[in-house]
């Protein structure tokens, strides 16, 4: 009897087959690399040759609300690290701004800087504030398939499928090497102008802006006040040539109703950053109360042109549609132009399911990589008070095997935040004091201490 001979298999289904193997191998290998790769803790160590750099990142918690002027806990890390090192310990924290304005201005602050150090302590805003969450959060959105099809749900988790997605996926406004947007037609922003850091200020302006930014927040619940004013004004003396001064002294005469000084403020401003948007949308609404229409909308139709996606968008939008402005129909083709952009869509939803949190998470590896490329360490900070915020970031640093200090940990060992004692060391508000500070500069000191190494 002849050998039976087998039919040969389908080209169709060796291909089909051999694509699955390939596949389920690439699978099984991205896999194990990121597990290695996520085990991997980085190094904690830093050379010291000269001068050791601290680059502290952050928001009020950094910059020393709560505190005198010179008694925040990078000044008082500088005056403790002084006795073993020779340290520059810079401070560039921004009183009420998010995790993802920190990192749109990080990369530059690295290579302006260069630190051997940095410490974050950010996150606590990122609930309410979401200025430059635009970049991070579709980034983040792209990433996880916020708001995405059925298919990101079910092979979100797949190594390959990610990787597919970001090699189909059109080149983004984000620079995912450097973590920056690659957007420079916005011109300077309040927030980027960052006239709240002292650090950013000429070296023998620093201190007389600070005594005044400390008296500012004195005031800071009464933005209307004599007091808030009179120190808004001295700012802006003191420092003329810097927008965001004179857009924040605009912003407090429009509080009081005194609109001409409010406008002539924004003329100034728009005279040293013509193309800062958020100076254009102010100028714009405070023209209106003085009936300026003109102006309204020179402001307006600038915006337009610069339908870079940006929260302030809602409020030119509405002001546009009012019949004195006599826009309705630049309005409408301006509203169709960026339909889908307006980060509310993704903005209303992190609001509404707290995942805000994941985009803070996002930013936080950003950090970390960033400074890793540039042979940085960063160190991770949580909050002086257990709260959410606090636990989310250990659980981050943790799974990203980031290092990070729990900044509660010296006053939970002294019991220092009972009731009774926590006035001792903290305002009102929840920020610490110069005493409360001071622990967390010595905390902080012992880290550092166990990082260098001769």
């Amino acid at each position: 009897m002849d050998a039976i001979k087998r039919k040969p298999g389908s080209p169709l289904k060796k291909l089909f087959f051999g694509t699955v193997m390939v596949i389920f191998c690439t699978e099984v290998f991205l896999q194990i690399v990121s597990m290695l790769f996520a085990g991997e803790v980085r190094g904690e160590t830093v050379s010291l040759a000269g001068e050791l750099r601290i680059l502290c990142v952050g928001d009020s918690y950094t910059y020393g609300i709560g505190a005198p002027y010179g008694e925040s806990y990078p000044d008082q890390l500088e005056k403790i690290l002084s006795k073993d090192f020779s340290v520059d310990v810079v401070n560039l924290g921004n009183p009420g701004c998010n995790s993802s304005m920190v990192v749109a201005d990080f990369k530059e602050n690295l290579d302006t800087y260069r630190p051997q150090i940095v410490f974050a302590l950010i996150g606590v805003n990122d609930s309410w504030n979401f200025r430059a969450v635009d970049e991070s959060a579709a980034e983040f959105a792209e990433s996880r398939g916020l708001g995405s099809g059925t298919l990101d749900r079910i092979l979100g988790w797949s190594k390959v499928y990610k990787l597919a997605r970001v090699l189909a996926s059109p080149p983004s406004d984000f620079d995912l090497q450097g973590g920056e947007a690659k957007n420079d037609s916005l011109g300077e922003t309040p927030w980027n102008d960052d006239w709240t850091s002292v650090a950013t200020y000429r070296e023998d302006l620093r201190d007389e802006i600070g005594g005044l930014l400390a008296k500012l927040w004195e005031h800071g619940e009464h933005r209307d006040s004599d007091e808030y004013l009179t120190v808004a004004k001295q700012l802006a003396e003191t420092a003329p040539d810097r927008p965001g001064l004179w857009i924040h002294l605009g912003e407090s005469y429009a509080l009081r109703g005194e609109y001409d000084l409010a406008f002539e403020a924004f003329e100034t401003a728009r005279k040293l950053a013509p193309e800062n948007l958020r100076m254009h949308e102010q100028r714009a609404i405070t023209a209106s109360f003085l009936g300026k229409w003109d102006e309204v909308r020179k402001s307006i139709a600038f915006v337009f042109s610069k339908p870079e996606v940006s929260e302030l968008h809602r409020a030119i939008l509405q002001m546009a549609r009012r019949p004195e402005v006599g826009m309705e129909d630049e309005a409408r083709e301006f509203g169709k132009l960026i339909e889908g952009k307006l980060p509310g869509s993704i903005v209303t939803s992190l609001m509404g399911t707290n995942d805000y949190s994941a985009v803070l998470e996002y930013n936080l590896i950003a950090l970390d990589r960033l400074a890793s490329e540039r042979e940085a360490r960063l160190i991770l900070l949580t909050y002086p008070a257990d709260d959410g915020d606090e636990v989310h970031i250990e659980e981050v640093a943790s799974r990203r095997r980031i290092p990070f200090v729990r900044l509660s940990a010296p006053f939970e060992d002294r019991d220092l935040l009972e009731s009774a004692k926590t006035k001792d060391y903290f305002i009102p508000d929840g920020h610490p004091n110069a005493a409360g500070y001071k622990i967390i500069a010595e905390l902080l000191a012992d880290k550092v201490r166990e990082m260098v190494k001769d």
